[in-house]
């Protein structure tokens, strides 16, 4: 599991290194979500250097999405995505507005 340096050995979210083919973009996540948090793009202790998130709600409910490429830029791409099911965190590295290969997380942390 790799860490964010100073940052008390928090791990990074797991993401592929390239996005997949036909993977969203920053802008067609935000256009397909029907919430968009008011934080919009953010990096966090656990986001892997080169890459932002943002929180939507959409038809699949509040997920997060990781994007890589310069922050904010609208033509980043997915790289990963958190989704919650009944209140528990689900990881998918890869795919794109859906999809994915699921992650299994060894710790209750999300």
């Amino acid at each position: 599991m790799r860490t964010v340096p100073g940052h008390d050995a928090r791990p990074v979210v797991p993401v592929a290194s390239r996005p997949d083919e036909g993977a969203a973009t920053y802008s067609e996540v935000r256009r397909d979500a029907e919430t968009v948090s008011l934080d919009g793009a953010f990096t966090d202790a656990v986001t892997p250097p080169g890459c932002f998130a943002i929180r939507v709600l959409n038809g699949g409910g509040v997920q997060t999405y990781w994007f890589r490429g310069p922050f904010g830029a609208l033509n980043a791409r997915v790289v990963a995505r958190t989704q919650l099911n009944d209140g528990w965190p689900v990881h998918y590295v890869g795919g794109s507005i859906r999809g994915g290969r699921r992650c299994v997380r060894r710790s209750a942390a999300a």
